[in-house]
């Protein structure tokens, strides 16, 4: 069960966050594509640092960052 997994909770946030840009676009553009990359580096850095829960103050500062990417794309 992924649910038991120390990362889940951030991992699940992280995902969460890259599941609205896709869904919100037909298409994606150079900078949705730029995004999306920075998901998957932090999902890196997240299995790289095994960080747990949300992921400290680390965590907290990479999906505030990856929110505020996905809230300019929007625009």
């Amino acid at each position: 069960d992924a649910s038991s997994l120390p990362c889940f909770a951030i991992v699940s946030r992280i995902g969460d966050t890259l599941y609205r840009l896709l869904v919100a676009r037909d298409r994606l553009g150079a900078r949705d594509a730029e995004i999306v990359r920075a998901h998957i580096e932090a999902l890196r850095a997240i299995a790289v640092n095994r960080c747990e829960g949300e992921g400290g103050e680390v965590g907290r500062e990479i999906t505030e960052a990856l929110d505020l990417l996905t809230a300019k794309a929007a625009k």
